[in-house]
């Protein structure tokens, strides 16, 4: 009850029932619910107003950037014409964002690149993302641009954009700190797995039996995802999107069944 009066959010029916479960049902020790609070006081739960405070201020950053739309090119990361993911919703939130700019400035790295050509007045490429987690996706991207700009008799300024990542993408990704690459809400480790032993320790208890259960639904791996994707530790979630396997996958973990039993996570992964 303390926790759902400090944290309304929680009481809303998209996460009720997987917070239910999670308290009534997996997390049972004193110290595992200890372990809960600290990461709820963690937590960064972005809705809708904040969101739109978010895409606001990468807005006002694409002004001081000199981006318009005679010159500019948005690609989201998405290499796949099949699939929506956040990039993908991000692009086209931000194309209603800027309603007066063509629909050819948006567009996802799949479609970038299966007809590349940089036409003359794409002077500047912004590759955007929801979110940055361990920073291999957008670093990926974000070479494969370069290379393909260095072929060019004139150069052209690539930006990064993303709505959130987890600030220690920086230390595997330096450029991420550049000027160039602007995310208006970078996000802090819950704790660090190698350092805090107590809450590591309770986790893996967690994540034991979590484990024990049949995922038939989710090809991922609890051993790759348990402490989020490179152990990033991370609790955030925006109402827009999916939750990002670099979040703990306590909050995240699928829908399990144990012969007519089902356990319901907090958040949505797919």
């Amino acid at each position: 009850m303390d926790m759902l009066n400090t944290y309304p959010w929680i009481s809303r029916p998209m996460h009720r029932r997987g917070f239910d479960e999670m308290m009534d049902r997996l997390i049972l020790t004193p110290d595992e619910r200890g372990l809960l609070e600290m990461l709820f006081g963690k937590f960064r739960y972005v809705d809708v107003d904040e969101g739109e405070e978010l895409l606001q201020s990468i807005v006002e950053q694409l002004e001081v950037w000199g981006c318009n739309k005679n010159n500019t090119v948005f690609v989201a990361t998405r290499d796949d014409s099949a699939d929506n993911d956040g990039s993908v919703v991000f692009l086209k939130q931000l194309q209603d964002h800027l309603f007066e700019w063509s629909e050819k400035r948006f567009q996802n790295l799949f479609d970038f690149k299966r007809k590349f050509k940089i036409e003359k007045n794409y002077e500047k490429i912004v590759v955007i993302d929801d979110f940055i987690g361990s920073g291999f996706t957008i670093n990926e991207r974000y070479k494969m641009l370069q290379a393909e700009i260095a072929k060019l008799k004139r150069p052209r300024d690539i930006y990064v954009v993303a709505l959130a990542g987890m600030d220690a993408a920086k230390a595997g990704y330096p450029f991420l700190a550049q000027d160039n690459v602007y995310v208006p809400l970078w996000l802090d480790k819950t704790f660090e797995r190698n350092v805090d032993k107590h809450e590591t320790q309770i986790m893996d208890g967690i994540l034991t039996r979590l484990n024990n259960r049949n995922n038939d639904s989710k090809p991922y791996e609890l051993s790759k995802c348990g402490f989020g994707f490179g152990d990033m530790t991370g609790a955030y979630f925006n109402v827009h999107y999916r939750m990002s396997d670099n979040m703990l996958a306590i909050f995240w973990w699928g829908r399990f069944k144990e012969n007519k039993d089902t356990f319901h996570s907090m958040f949505r992964r797919a």
